[in-house]
């Protein structure tokens, strides 16, 4: 839909993708057919493990963070391919938050479920809550609910994924503040649990994901576009009743209705399966040595982990840790370095 809208609006138009050395790439043949139906020149960029290996201590500097969205190793590659025809680019950022994202729906589902069973006797409710609790596998936003209630879920949504609690890891880990401003918002009763969901990616991910993406544009000397946080859209959008968000048929069902006047509608409809980052194999790849590194305590930042807990644990089901650690190794030598001038103390 935006290289449709894209294409409407700007005198010269390309259609860019990421392509992923070593990762999956389900998305690529979509991708490459509506470029060719709406006539527009398709451009795939290979993002291979040299340049992961390159760019990474660059992104860090640039966002003076951890990278949260590993897209942005890739988009790097994008932008510097594009900027040798292109000016700017469109980006589609807030799209699935505004508009019907699933993990939101299936936590006001999960919300509907908790309802039903504390409205059962109160010995069918510690029956149901046993069985749901003892499985080890789904039900993770119901156990949420039964476990800690609506709120603790909502601010869950942008969690980072672990199966090694942190604590075991960053022995200074503690469970982070939340902003009493937005808090105050959140838990205003007029919300029902899929718009402070919404609100609560809006106000997290979504804008910190912009940001960073504005550093890289800047660093590029190209203008973004962010059509879907425009004020006007975005108040539309959040004016939506939850039917024209999602149901059975899919999510972002308004979208995928606009872009039915330009693309089949039976491919509207398809399976979307995004542009997953395989960044499991660039932890193992070309990231090997930089958590060769943590793990043997010679990274920047060894103060704030605990290197032998984080050499005994597996990228497969801790990857999150070892990126978090990577991460804060270059960014503390980053902020080190005689240039930047900080002495970080741990």
């Amino acid at each position: 839909l935006l290289l449709a809208k894209a294409k409407e609006h700007f005198r010269h138009c390309i259609a860019v993708t990421g392509r992923f050395q070593n990762g999956a790439n389900p998305e690529l043949d979509n991708a490459c057919n509506v470029a060719k139906q709406l006539g527009v020149k398709h451009v795939i960029v290979d993002v291979d493990d040299t340049y992961i290996r390159n760019i990474f201590s660059e992104v860090i500097r640039l966002h003076e963070q951890p990278v949260r969205n590993y897209s942005d190793l890739a988009l790097g590659k994008v932008l510097k391919t594009i900027k040798v025809e292109a000016d700017a680019f469109v980006y589609g950022e807030a799209a699935d938050t505004l508009f019907g994202i699933n993990v939101v729906h299936r936590i006001a589902k999960a919300q509907r479920v908790a309802a039903f069973i504390q409205r059962l006797p109160l010995s069918l409710q510690r029956l149901a809550s046993q069985l749901i609790r003892s499985r080890s596998t789904g039900f993770s936003n119901l156990k949420a609910i039964l476990m800690d209630g609506d709120d603790a879920l909502v601010h869950s949504i942008e969690k980072i994924k672990h199966f090694t609690p942190p604590s075991h890891v960053f022995p200074c880990a503690k469970r982070p503040s939340t902003d009493e401003v937005l808090d105050r918002f959140l838990n205003h009763e007029s919300f029902d649990i899929v718009d402070r969901a919404s609100i609560q990616l809006l106000a997290t991910g979504v804008m910190n994901h912009i940001e960073n993406t504005g550093r890289l544009a800047t660093k590029f000397d190209l203008h973004m576009y962010a059509p879907f946080v425009l004020n006007d859209l975005r108040s539309v959008a959040l004016r939506l009743p939850v039917d024209m968000q999602g149901n059975k048929k899919g999510y972002k069902l308004v979208l995928r209705e606009l872009a039915c006047r330009y693309l089949p509608r039976e491919f509207v409809y398809t399976q979307k399966f995004g542009f997953p980052t395989p960044e499991k194999n660039w932890l193992k790849g070309p990231l090997a040595s930089r958590v060769r590194a943590t793990v043997e305590g010679n990274g920047a930042a060894a103060g704030y982990y605990s290197p032998d807990s984080l050499s005994a644990l597996s990228i497969d089901e801790d990857f999150e840790h070892f990126w978090f650690a990577i991460c804060l190794d270059e960014l503390i030598s980053h902020m080190e370095s005689p240039a930047i001038g900080v002495r970080a103390v741990a």
